[in-house]
C-alpha cells in the first residue's frame, strides 16, 4: 500500500512539473477584462460585470511577452464584428452551452484597421487591444450568466500550441436594482493631453510635458460632490490616487518637488453633480510628480474610494498610455 502510495506521489509531482514547465515555455500570457463603456443609459464602472440586458459590451485584452526575445505589438480590429480577429472568443451561457451569435452576412469581407503597425515589445511588456465589442458577434440580450474566454495560438503551424485567457463572467440582468447595487454611485475616464493633443493613447517626445484630464460622472440616483482639490506643490488633484507603470508594470519612479506650483492654487469651493451630469478635473500635470524622462511606454491609471468606510471600495479610471520616443 505505501509502494502504490509513493508512486502516486512521484506521478503526481511529476506532472506538477510537466504543467509548471509547459505555461513556462508558453511565449505570451492572456489577461481578460471589461471595460467600462456608456450603455443604455447606464454608465457601469470600469470592470463592471453586470450590465442591462441589451447593453453593449466591451473587452479588453492584454498580451504579455513572457519569453526572452521581442513580439509584435499591434492590434487589429473588424469592421464587421468590431473585435480583435487576433483571437478566437468562448462566449457560453451558464448552461455551458455556447452563445448564439447575430448573422452577419460575409464577415471576411469587413475592412481591417491595423493599430500599433510595426510596433514591438519587449520580454515581459504588455500590450492592449481595447474597444472588442463582444455583443456585436455574439447575442446576450437574455438576462443571465455569460462567460467569455479569449485564446490565440503561439504560431500559424498547425497543431500548434494554444495559449488560453482567464475566464470572466458577466451578469445581464432587467433588474435595475442589481445593476445599482453592482455599480459604484460613479465613474471616472481619464485622457492625457500634451502639446494641444488629447488621446488615451498619447505619443510624445521625451522631456514633453504631459496632463491628464479626469472626467467624474455621476451615475447613481443621488447627487454626487464633484469639489476638485488641487495639491499646490504637485499641481494634482488630491482627491484622485494616480497609478503609473511602466511597461514591465513597476510603478514610475517619482520625482522630488521642492517648489509649490508658480500659479495660485482656488481654495476648494462648492460644487455637486446629479444624477447623469459629468465635471472634467483638469490641469493634472503628470509629469510634474511622476518620471516619464525615458523613451517606453507608460500606463496611467487613477482611482477614487466611493466614500470614507473602505468597504464601499474604490471606482478605477480607465487605463491609458503614453508612448514616450527619443
Amino acid at each position: 500500500m505505501k509502494i502504490v502510495f509513493a508512486l502516486l506521489m512521484v506521478a503526481s509531482c511529476a506532472l506538477s512539473v510537466f504543467g509548471q514547465a509547459k505555461a513556462a515555455s508558453q511565449p505570451f500570457t492572456l489577461s481578460l477584462g471589461v471595460e467600462g463603456e456608456f450603455i443604455n443609459g447606464h454608465e457601469p464602472t470600469e470592470g463592471s460585470h453586470v450590465v442591462k440586458a441589451g447593453s453593449r459590451i466591451f473587452i479588453r485584452i492584454t498580451k504579455t511577452n513572457t519569453s526572452n526575445h521581442k513580439m509584435g505589438c499591434g492590434t487589429v480590429s473588424n469592421s464587421m464584428t468590431a473585435l480583435d480577429p487576433s483571437y478566437e472568443y468562448d462566449v457560453r451561457r451558464s448552461s455551458g452551452d455556447p452563445a448564439s451569435k447575430h448573422v452577419l452576412n460575409h464577415m471576411e469581407l469587413g475592412s481591417r484597421d491595423f493599430q500599433g503597425l510595426g510596433c514591438e515589445f519587449k520580454p515581459g511588456e504588455s500590450s492592449t487591444s481595447g474597444g472588442n465589442e463582444i455583443t456585436r458577434l455574439y447575442d446576450l440580450r437574455q438576462p443571465g450568466e455569460y462567460t467569455i474566454q479569449v485564446s490565440q495560438a503561439v504560431s500559424d503551424k498547425p497543431n500548434a500550441e494554444v495559449v488560453k485567457s482567464n475566464t470572466i463572467t458577466v451578469t445581464v440582468t432587467d433588474d435595475d436594482s442589481v445593476i445599482e447595487k453592482a455599480t459604484p454611485p460613479f465613474r471616472l475616464r481619464i485622457d492625457a493631453y500634451s502639446a494641444g493633443t488629447a488621446a488615451d493613447h498619447l505619443v510624445v517626445k521625451a522631456g514633453a510635458e504631459v496632463g491628464i484630464d479626469i472626467v467624474k460622472t455621476n451615475t447613481s440616483k443621488h447627487e454626487e460632490d464633484c469639489v476638485a482639490i488641487h495639491n499646490n506643490m504637485t499641481g494634482l488633484d488630491d482627491k484622485y490616487q494616480y497609478d503609473v507603470r511602466d511597461s514591465s508594470g513597476n510603478p514610475v519612479d517619482k520625482r522630488r518637488i521642492e517648489r509649490p506650483e508658480p500659479f495660485m492654487i482656488m481654495p476648494p469651493g462648492s460644487c455637486t453633480l446629479k444624477p447623469g451630469e459629468s465635471q472634467a478635473s483638469g490641469g493634472n500635470t503628470i509629469t510634474r510628480l511622476f518620471n516619464l524622462s525615458r523613451p517606453g511606454n507608460f500606463t496611467i491609471q487613477v482611482s477614487q474610494p466611493v466614500s470614507d468606510n473602505p468597504k464601499d471600495g474604490v471606482v478605477k479610471s480607465n487605463t491609458i498610455t503614453v508612448t514616450v520616443t527619443e
